[in-house]
């Protein structure tokens, strides 16, 4: 699903939460945040994030233990 407007916080939350997946290939420092957005709200360890190693999120999230 793409949406192309403003979503609260609450709301990006419970998208998290319904996504099954979540790929982040964009070196934009936005794009940082929202995989980040996803793994904290995914607190039932499941979904799975495609994280480009060329985003800066993927130095600080690194591979899954």
């Amino acid at each position: 699903m793409f949406l192309n407007e403003h979503a609260s916080p609450s709301e990006v939350y419970l998208l998290d939460r319904l996504a099954t997946a979540c790929v982040v290939t964009s070196l934009h420092d936005g794009m940082n945040l929202v995989a980040k957005e996803f793994v904290a709200a995914r607190t039932d360890s499941r979904g799975v994030l495609v994280l480009s190693r060329l985003a800066g999120a993927a130095r600080e999230l690194g591979d899954p233990p």
